[in-house]
């Protein structure tokens, strides 16, 4: 643990620091990479394993929805911005997000690319959902 005599936060009880080897498909080599959390759980409330499993589960979210958004239907690049109206395209994305799932697809991409056309994707509204999907 780092102590926290030093950090500008009144309310953090512990800080972390998490060192990360990742490398992109891309890449040979492992590159480390060292970021810092600050929790207001108190050791006693959350240990080691404890705050470890928080932030796996933070990046399985991640992963799992605002990735699927940002990269499969490049949300980020969506140029609707007036009033309410980002609102239905993000809805939409949503939807076909969870219809994806519910049909058994671990991979929305693939799913995307195999329901591209507006009829196909509608007709998995209407028949059974299968066992399993990749």
């Amino acid at each position: 643990m780092i102590p926290l005599n030093n950090v500008a936060f009144p309310h953090a009880r512990q800080v972390l620091q998490i060192v990360r080897k990742r490398r992109t498909r891309h890449q040979p080599r492992y590159r480390s990479e060292t970021v810092y959390a600050l929790t207001v759980l108190q050791a006693h409330q959350a240990g080691g394993a404890d705050l470890a499993r928080y932030i796996r589960e933070h990046w399985s979210v991640e992963n799992k929805s605002h990735h699927v958004h940002d990269t499969t239907f490049t949300e980020d690049a969506c140029r609707v911005r007036v009033g309410s109206a980002p609102q239905v395209p993000a809805r939409l994305r949503n939807l076909l997000i969870g219809v994806f799932r519910h049909y058994g697809y671990a991979n929305i991409a693939y799913a995307h690319r195999e329901h591209t056309n507006p009829n196909t994707a509608l007709t998995l509204l209407f028949r059974p959902k299968p066992q399993t999907r990749t």
